[in-house]
Parts: C-alpha cells; sequence; structure tokens
C-alpha cells in the first residue's frame, strides 16, 4: 500500500493539474437549457445572414453584366471569337476588292456607250480637275487620244483647227 501512496504523492509534484482533474466527473459542462434555446438562436442567426446575403446580392447592372460576359471572355472562347472575327474582315475584304473589279468594268461600259461630244464637253471643263500623272499614265499607254474623233487624217484636223481660228488669233500666232 506504501507504494500507492508514493504514486500518488509522485504523480501529485509531477503534473498538479491531472491530479486535480482526478476528482472531476469526465465530459463536457453544458449551460442549463442549451439544447432548449439552442434552435431558436440558430434560427435567428440565420434569418440575419439571409438579410445581409440578401443586401449584398444586390447589385447593379454594370457588375451582373460584367459577371456574365466574364464567361464569354474565357481564353479559349476568346480565341475563338478572334479567329471569327478575322474570317469575317478577310471576306469582306476580299468581297470589296472584287466588288472594284466589277466596278471599273461597268465604268468602262457606261464610258463607251456616252456620246464623244459628252466627254469632250466634260474634259474640257473640268480640265483642271484631272491628275496630271494621271493624264501622263493615259498618254504614256499609246493610246490614241485622236482615235474617237472622226477624222481620217491629220490634214482634215488642220483645217478644223484652223477653221476654228479667229482672224485675232491667228495674228497672234504669228
Amino acid at each position: 500500500m506504501k507504494d500507492k501512496e508514493e504514486i500518488k504523492e509522485e504523480l501529485k509534484d509531477l503534473s498538479p493539474f491531472l491530479w486535480e482533474q482526478k476528482g472531476k466527473p469526465e465530459g463536457f459542462d453544458v449551460p442549463k437549457d442549451y439544447f432548449s434555446s439552442l434552435p431558436d438562436e440558430l434560427l435567428g442567426k440565420l434569418s440575419a445572414r439571409a438579410e445581409t446575403i440578401a443586401v449584398e446580392e444586390k447589385e447593379n447592372w454594370l457588375d451582373q453584366l460584367i459577371k456574365s460576359l466574364q464567361y464569354f471572355f474565357q481564353l479559349r472562347y476568346a480565341l475563338a471569337y478572334a479567329a471569327v472575327a478575322l474570317l469575317l474582315i478577310a471576306g469582306i475584304y476580299y468581297k470589296g476588292l472584287g466588288s472594284g473589279k466589277q466596278q471599273v468594268v461597268a465604268a468602262a461600259t457606261i464610258l463607251d456607250e456616252l456620246p464623244d461630244e459628252v466627254l469632250n464637253e466634260y474634259i474640257s471643263e473640268n480640265i483642271d480637275e484631272f491628275d496630271e500623272a494621271t493624264l501622263s499614265e493615259q498618254l504614256a499607254e499609246n493610246i490614241d487620244p485622236l482615235s474617237r474623233l472622226q477624222i481620217e487624217t491629220s490634214d482634215e484636223l488642220m483645217d478644223e483647227l484652223i477653221d476654228g481660228l479667229d482672224e485675232e488669233d491667228l495674228e497672234d500666232l504669228l
């Protein structure tokens, strides 16, 4: 028995906290009426939390729009949209080039149908509007500007030009 007493004394000296716990009953102490008031407390806390969540959920329309668009701006979707946009732009550009060629052909056919008098009148009235580089290119292409006139020889052309001159113009030339 003496050994038991010595063990108790030694335990008391080594760990006084454990020695004090030895006399207490095991388990936890719960406040009086804890389980009867617990459901009411939980419901109160949940309803308060639900109200704060409802207040937090009221976002402006811009934030809602940004959240909904974030799905579409993920990397894989953004790359797909970029590829589609590139194809559309290339198609529009290609189609635009084709229609430009058709417009040139249509303009050429319209010019061929116009009478020479109308063309000559337009050119003489708007000669200042023509670009010199464009006119020189047209002449460099060996397009005979007199080919559309219905004059058979250069002598006839000279006669027409001389007939168009006044006496004053002739004196100025001489």
